[in-house]
């Protein structure tokens, strides 16, 4: 009988073993993933959970440089004034203090981290982090010339300026796993936001600049986007990409999958709009901001609404250029871009940040 116990005892503990253990990936696997096409395993229909994206940046701020960001109460810019060194403070400007003296951009804050890369300065380049009090700085990637970058969950997505199938990867945010995607050979790509489990990018070759997507995990095949021609700025809100439709000379909404599509807001037809006179499209906390100039470039304005296309109002009447938004600032470059200045969300409270000067800056690319 005793023997029977044992035996059974013996065949539950095998079995529960054999059903929680993890096969161990060799290192040398787990270092370099190519996460191109992947096809899935099964067609089983499941019910996906909720995907619950957390960035360290915005994507359109990260399109415009990454020199801005917000978490947690705290503003971190990359100062002009000082070589684009890293600082962090208050809204109000206050409790400054130096984090690294490197030329950063890209720079993305999540999980008390702070992320960020130096773009080929001094014969350094490569993708940092730190945390956000300036403690524990590492360096994820050495000598790797990055483009864009963008941190969400728990990785950091970013191109490079290879000239290859495989310029846009994403690692660990703790620098392990490599994974790239292999996307159609063109000049270059860059790298434009990650939504809803996508990576958004933009291809350069004859001229064009048509915008695809891939799926963060590399499975499946590239989709090439009709719906936004080249040179549109868009952003994304609630599973909708929002764009400039030039033809209809007017900010539309489309679902990325095509199926649902509708006109925000209506340009006057005497006032039509060049799609390429729209420098940047933002989106935070239910409002659309775009920064835009006529046909004859005289008249320059930015525009405030809700994301349905209600409350329109103009923010002010002159361009902010590529600006960024941080807590409840926008933040756009003056003085040749050497001088952050900065407004409410509201179009009040303008003001130059710092007005301190320096004798010479660094050329960004």
């Amino acid at each position: 009988m005793s023997g029977k116990v044992i035996a059974l005892v013996l065949l539950l503990f095998l079995g529960l073993s054999a059903c929680g253990v993890t096969p161990k990936v060799p290192e040398e696997a787990a270092a370099t993933t190519t996460a191109a096409v992947v096809t899935p395993a099964t067609t089983e229909t499941t019910v996906a959970a909720p995907l619950v994206e957390r960035k360290g940046n915005s994507g359109t701020n990260i399109r415009n440089n990454g020199h801005v960001a917000y978490a947690d109460g705290w503003v971190y810019i990359s100062e002009p004034r000082y070589g684009h060194r890293l600082d962090r403070m208050r809204e109000d400007g206050s409790e400054r203090v130096t984090l690294s003296e490197d030329v950063c951009e890209n720079i993305n804050v999540l999980d008390g981290w702070v992320y960020y890369s130096i773009p080929d300065w001094g014969g350094k380049s490569g993708i940092y982090r730190m945390k956000t009090d300036g403690s524990e700085k590492q360096v994820l990637l050495d000598d790797v010339k990055v483009g864009r970058m963008l941190v969400v969950n728990e990785w950091i997505y970013f191109r490079t300026f290879e000239m290859s199938e495989h310029p846009i990867y994403r690692i660990r945010t703790d620098g392990s796993r490599w994974e790239s995607y292999a996307l159609e050979t063109v000049d270059f790509h860059h790298l434009l936001d990650v939504s809803g489990g996508w990576v958004y990018y933009t291809s350069y070759s004859m001229s064009e600049w048509p915008v695809s997507r891939v799926r963060a995990d590399g499975t499946g095949q590239p989709e090439r986007l009709s719906v936004i021609a080249k040179h549109h700025p868009f952003a994304f809100e609630d599973g909708w990409v929002f764009f400039v439709n030039e033809e209809r000379s007017a900010i539309e909404k489309a679902q990325p999958n095509l199926q649902s599509r509708a006109v925000v807001y209506q340009f006057p037809p005497s006032e039509p709009v060049l799609s390429e006179s729209f420098e940047t499209l933002h989106i935070a906390d239910g409002w659309l901001y775009a920064t835009n100039y006529y046909r004859d470039e005289a008249r320059r304005e930015v525009l405030r609404m809700r994301t349905d296309g209600t409350e329109v109002t103009q923010l002010c009447d002159f361009s902010l250029g590529e600006f960024s938004i941080a807590g409840s600032w926008i933040y756009y470059m003056t003085d040749g871009g050497y001088v952050f200045s900065r407004i409410r969300l509201d179009g009040t409270g303008e003001e130059r940040f710092w007005d301190e000067g320096v004798d010479e800056w660094p050329e960004l690319h």
